[in-house]
């Protein structure tokens, strides 16, 4: 079955470096990422629309990351989330294909 979030404008949904527990698809909405630099400069990455999604991890050792922030930049914003555990990722290949195909 589907899980969905549903937050609000400035409401963070993953922060940068927290361990990867799947992908968020953005059903309404638009969502801004950006990752903080070593050095602790802030840089925006981009503003994700419906049909995109979130999730791009970092490996360190056996640990998956979040490689960056990600906030909703509106109120009413839905995400479908897609667990990473999820025994079978067709439904994640199927999401990724049609994005491709787009």
């Amino acid at each position: 079955f589907n899980t969905f979030l549903f937050v609000k404008k400035g409401e963070l949904i993953f922060h940068q470096g927290q361990p990867f527990k799947g992908y968020f698809m953005i059903k309404s909405g638009v969502v801004k990422t950006s990752r903080v630099h070593d050095s602790g400069s802030k840089t925006i990455l981009s503003f994700k629309i419906p049909g995109e999604y979130l999730g791009e991890i970092i490996e360190t050792g056996l640990e998956k990351k979040y490689s960056y922030s990600a906030f909703a930049t509106e109120d009413h914003t839905v995400l479908e989330f897609i667990p990473w555990e999820d025994p079978s990722l067709f439904r994640l290949m199927s999401i990724l294909e049609n994005l491709q195909a787009e």
